[in-house]
């Protein structure tokens, strides 16, 4: 099996695709947060979206990403930041090596065009925030968020040099 790595620019479809196919995880952090769906979350994580790439591991959807504005109203107590997002499907469990170069790789990127990167972590994924903090995110205090009040780490990643 191989577990080369592509990213491209997001086509139609493919949150239909990763929604089928979306890791347990990642529908729980959706639906905590936003009260929606995995497609829902998905189709309105790229419409608010700057950008909205997909990434392919060994041929496979494997996640959708993007990056948008932060708001301006935010307890992250950060006032100009972009928000890097990821949802995940199957395939980055079974690609973990090539998930993991990717992602160093966009987030490097992420941090050249922009100082200030956060976003929000459920704080039962305990996957997803071992990914922050390998990626030198700065792991907050969890504080409650969407229509539940379940907890999530807010997670700050800064340009350094």
């Amino acid at each position: 099996m191989t577990s080369e790595a592509r990213v491209r620019d997001y086509l139609a479809g493919d949150a239909e695709r990763l929604a089928a196919v979306m890791r347990p995880a990642d529908a729980a952090e959706v639906q905590a947060e936003t009260g929606h769906a995995p497609l829902e979350a998905l189709l309105e994580s790229v419409r608010v979206s700057r950008k909205t790439w997909a990434l392919e591991l060994g041929g496979e959807l494997a996640g959708i990403f993007g990056l948008r504005d932060g708001p301006r109203q935010s307890f992250l107590a950060q006032p100009d930041y972009m928000v890097p997002w990821l949802l995940t499907g199957a395939a980055v469990d079974r690609h973990r090596r090539a998930f993991w170069a990717t992602s160093r790789r966009v987030m490097g990127a992420f941090l050249e065009m922009y100082p200030v990167l956060a976003n929000l972590v459920d704080a039962r994924y305990a996957a997803a925030l071992r990914w922050a903090w390998r990626l030198g995110g700065e792991i907050h205090d969890a504080v409650p968020i969407g229509p539940s009040g379940a907890l999530f780490h807010p997670v700050i990643w800064r340009r350094h040099g």
